[in-house]
């Protein structure tokens, strides 16, 4: 994911200058749409290297964000302002992170509570907690394997329903990129003037 992030965020910053920002934003979206619907479909039976490419793909979708965002934020506005757009962005990205991870945090926790609870007396009796022990080798070992597999597929469940609920944001997101301002190679020479001159102001 790092890595396709990497390289869209520097593919943004140097396409940009030939398309407008909300062209490169429509194409972030297009690539984030399907790779978040791909993270619902993962299952126990998901290969690694489909899953290596849906979080490839995942990372190029987002990874347009942080170059082009930025740039067209600070477009029409002064440069004694960048500053402030710049933290403002990161300010923006952080809140949303924190309210996201408790959201969905509560959303897998809230599935994995009702699957134990229609699981087998066997895993029925175990907690959320106890699924963290999973991810722990030297613990998975004190666990019989048919409840294993019961607490994997359970795991894999609720991280998948997680990812779909994800797309709402991930849709209402792209229908905001529609409102961005088409930026530099959409804009006018009579625009760009009055642009310039209201920055010198």
């Amino acid at each position: 994911m790092v890595i396709g992030l990497s390289v869209s965020s520097i593919l943004g910053g140097v396409i940009v200058s030939k398309f407008s920002y909300r062209s490169v934003m429509i194409l972030s979206g297009i690539l984030l749409l399907p790779s978040v619907y791909l993270l619902g479909s993962l299952s126990v039976d998901t290969p690694r290297l489909m899953l290596t490419f849906i979080m490839i793909l995942t990372g190029l979708g987002i990874g347009f964000s942080f170059s082009v965002l930025y740039l067209a934020a600070v477009h029409n506005v002064n440069p004694a302002q960048h500053g402030v757009i710049n933290s403002t962005l990161n300010f923006t990205r952080e809140f949303g992170m924190v309210i996201g991870i408790t959201i969905y945090g509560v959303i897998q926790n809230h599935t994995i509570s009702g699957r134990l609870g229609n699981a087998d007396k066997s895993i029925s009796d175990l907690q959320v907690n106890d699924l963290n022990q999973m991810l722990t080798p030297e613990l998975r070992q004190r666990f019989p394997e048919e409840v294993l597999r019961g607490l994997t597929d359970i795991l894999s469940t609720s991280i998948a329903h997680t990812f779909m609920w994800i797309l709402i944001p991930a849709g209402l997101a792209f229908i905001t990129i529609f409102l961005i301002e088409k930026g530099l190679i959409a804009e006018s020479p009579q625009k760009k003037q009055q642009t310039e001159r209201s920055v010198e102001k």
